[in-house]
């Protein structure tokens, strides 16, 4: 029996520009072992801060391979290193506003470790905001083991001394392995009021009926932060891993314009060429719960 198998145009052409990129952090131009004291792109500046232990997060050599990235992305040579006590990046919240558009968070990150609550990207509440302890957002991996991406959507003044906090949280199936590439995506579709999440291109949940991020009340205040989350106006969450290519789109995307690789654009089984067979591969990469 003879199969065809065909491939859309759109699929085959992953990770070119879509929309406004509001932020892209493919630390480039650092240097491997040393401290990343600040990272400019797209008009924002994030400012590297040092854990408890005083040290920064550092630039590292460990970075995706072709097996998860979509040919079309810029070459990375460097990747982020935030292990155990190597500290965070923050930028000011009024940087951009996600809460007046559809949008799209991603990232590659990879976990030395995976217990505990793990941030990939956060941010913070508005100091004065005393109705619930939960930060505006949570991109990350959870104590109990999935990706998740939770957003506050409204802390609700009840008029006798207590808040109403309503959020919209997305959890993958998937749960991760320690020292493996993975591609992240949370996407935000305003007209279909969707939280959507995904996993190396692999929708992994959708929330429906879902309201947007709350804005931003306290431009000062409120932090961005890649690499802690916040809890109780504390940081919390810190990463143990590498992440790499986290991007901000002002779009709400399809897997095809995010920053994985789709398939047949890269030689998966290494027999010279990319071909159907590495759809399969691919395909059983996705299965297998990631790509390397």
């Amino acid at each position: 029996m003879t199969r065809l198998i065909v491939f859309s145009a759109a699929l085959i052409c992953a990770g070119a520009a879509y929309g406004q990129v509001l932020s892209h952090i493919d630390f480039e131009g650092q240097t491997v072992g040393s401290a990343i004291t600040s990272v400019s792109e797209n008009g924002n500046t994030w400012t590297g801060f040092a854990a408890t232990t005083g040290e920064m997060p550092i630039g590292s050599a460990d970075v995706p391979g072709p097996g998860i990235r979509t040919g079309s992305a810029p070459a990375t040579l460097l990747s982020g290193d935030f292990s155990p006590g190597f500290g965070y990046l923050e930028t000011a919240a009024g940087a951009f506003d996600l809460s007046t558009s559809d949008w799209t968070i991603e990232c590659f990150v990879k976990f030395n470790d995976v217990g505990g609550f793990q941030t990939m990207l956060g941010r913070d509440k508005d100091p004065l905001q005393t109705g619930t302890a939960f930060a505006d957002m949570y991109f990350e991996k959870h104590n109990d083991g999935y990706f998740m991406c939770q957003l506050t959507t409204a802390v609700i003044d009840n008029g006798d001394g207590t808040f109403t906090y309503v959020d919209a949280t997305a959890r993958s199936a998937l749960l991760p392995q320690a020292g493996q590439w993975y591609h992240v995506a949370a996407v935000y579709d305003g007209t279909a009021r969707t939280l959507t999440l995904y996993v190396n291109g692999q929708q992994e949940a959708q929330v429906t009926d879902a309201d947007n991020i709350v804005p931003v009340t306290d431009p000062v205040g409120q932090l961005y932060s890649v690499g802690r989350g916040q809890y109780n106006s504390n940081p919390v969450d810190s990463l143990n891993g590498q992440i790499d290519d986290l991007r901000i789109t002002a779009a709400a995307l399809t897997p095809a314009q995010m920053l994985v690789a789709s398939p047949c654009t890269v030689d998966l089984n290494g027999d010279g060429s990319a071909d159907m067979f590495d759809m399969l591969d691919f395909l059983a990469g996705y299965d297998a719960g990631g790509c390397n």
